[in-house]
């Protein structure tokens, strides 16, 4: 493994000028630069240091504002520090900005921060990273989705089955008019819950076909927009799946406005990411997402991935990729009842 001499040698430039790249200081042309951490992936190289100060790991967030105000973030990111906390290790959390666009300049941000490696969070699909990001080379974990698995550590949520789990739960109770509100579908979270959904009423031969309103955004006046939509149709839904937190509250709430009565007149289900839902009126019946549970598995794959030397060998052992799938569960509340 090249050290960083060998690396100042074939750049042609001087040791401190590796280490001011190394460690994002000014002072350096881009052009050396660029020509410095070529060489330095191209020769897997490592600042000395990197082995040492290995006791903090990098948090990527969504860029855009208010992402720490999300439900869904900072349970996941609470789930983050239980178990880096207790295993000895900070964190330091950056924006995911969109210059980072591969492997190579992710590893360099890695390799400059000077962490043990890295946990990318992403809230939808239009966010996720390229498709040939190739993190094989850090420790690592995204959570949330990503459209294809090409050889990254990742946790996932079961979309598909919570949909499913949700439009068979009602249809349990005896209803066969289930709608959904759910945001715009280009979110792949949000597409397999209607799948899932979709598919649940075909198996059922008597429910009516799947009814969705896609909304462009998912706050409570888009839930309230919904409702009306929804609830003003002649043969109007006695069920309803609403694929957001927000959307639901809304959606609940211009329903009662609109005299109608939950659960008697209409079946409410939500999907939750904090215990808002559990707080309304009518306290709501929610497929629950684990988004602790997803930032405490993120950390333990993390820590899984740093390598450990084989009694063997020496030599340093990668542990192979995989993903984790986490189940959404349902909790019954007072906005579902049966039937009458």
């Amino acid at each position: 493994m090249a050290n960083i001499y060998d690396v100042a040698k074939a750049a042609k430039v001087s040791p401190a000028t590796v280490s001011r790249v190394i460690n994002g200081r000014p002072g350096v042309r881009e052009e050396t630069i660029q020509r410095i951490r070529k060489i330095m992936d191209s020769s897997a190289f490592q600042p000395r240091w990197k082995a040492i100060d290995r006791n903090r790991l990098l948090v990527l967030l969504p860029e855009h504002r208010g992402a720490l105000e999300s439900g869904y973030i900072s349970r996941i990111l609470s789930g983050i520090c239980d178990v880096t906390f207790a295993s000895g290790f900070g964190i330091q959390m950056q924006p995911f900005i969109p210059q980072i666009r591969n492997n190579k300049e992710l590893r360099q941000l890695v390799m400059r921060e000077g962490v043990a490696g890295c946990i990318i969070i992403t809230m939808f699909q239009g966010y996720a990273m390229a498709e040939k990001l190739g993190l094989t080379q850090t420790p690592h974990a995204i959570v949330g989705y990503k459209s294809q698995d090409d050889g990254v550590h990742q946790i996932l949520l079961d979309d598909y089955q919570a949909g499913m789990n949700a439009a068979r739960y009602l249809l349990s109770l005896g209803h066969r008019k289930i709608a959904m509100v759910s945001f715009k579908h280009v979110d792949h979270g949000h597409q397999q819950r209607f799948a899932g959904y979709a598919a649940a009423l075909r198996d059922e031969v008597d429910a009516n076909p799947p009814v969705c309103v896609e909304v462009d955004s998912a706050t409570v006046e888009d839930g309230r927009s919904a409702a009306r939509r929804l609830l003003s149709l002649p043969d109007r839904p006695t069920a309803a799946i609403i694929t957001n937190e927000d959307l639901a509250v809304g959606f609940q709430s211009e329903a009662r406005n609109m005299d109608i009565r939950v659960p008697r007149d209409l079946s409410i289900i939500g999907f939750e990411e904090s215990d808002t839902l559990a707080y309304l009126d009518t306290p709501m019946t929610a497929m629950h997402i684990p988004a602790q549970a997803m930032g405490m598995e993120a950390a333990k794959m993390v820590f899984g991935q740093m390598t450990s030397k084989s009694e063997d060998t020496g030599q340093k052992t990668p542990i192979p990729t995989h993903s984790i799938h986490l189940p959404i569960s349902l909790v019954a509340r007072h906005s579902t009842q049966a039937v009458e």
